[in-house]
């Protein structure tokens, strides 16, 4: 065991790989943030004739995350492992955070 294992200090690369995820975690939230007032006629064109209020919830928020999650993708794929993988799901984790934790409801907002 090197010395780093048994102080408990982070080696050299452990740092630059938490560096790395905050950088990932930022940039998904402003991605997020970015993209939580899409504009959600399409859902309402697609499933409000039908009366399917949750079709329309659920497929926005998909859409939200995916919108949110593409330039994350771009720029991490190769420089983070899977973030092609999991990013979208990390997206739409992110963007139910902004909802519950913050408030930020997008154009499903009811507070003045």
């Amino acid at each position: 065991m090197c010395q780093c294992e048994r102080s408990g200090q982070v080696p050299a690369s452990g740092r630059a790989d938490g560096d790395l995820q905050r950088a990932y975690t930022a940039d998904l939230e402003a991605a997020t943030r970015a993209s939580i007032n899409l504009d959600p006629t399409p859902y309402f064109a697609k499933y409000g004739p039908q009366g399917n209020s949750w079709a329309i919830f659920k497929t926005y928020l998909d859409a939200v995350a995916a919108q949110a999650a593409a330039p994350v993708i771009a720029k991490y794929t190769g420089v983070l492992a899977a973030a092609d993988v999991f990013t979208l799901d990390n997206a739409a984790a992110m963007v139910e955070s902004l909802r519950i934790d913050t408030g930020i409801l997008g154009p499903f907002s009811t507070r003045p």
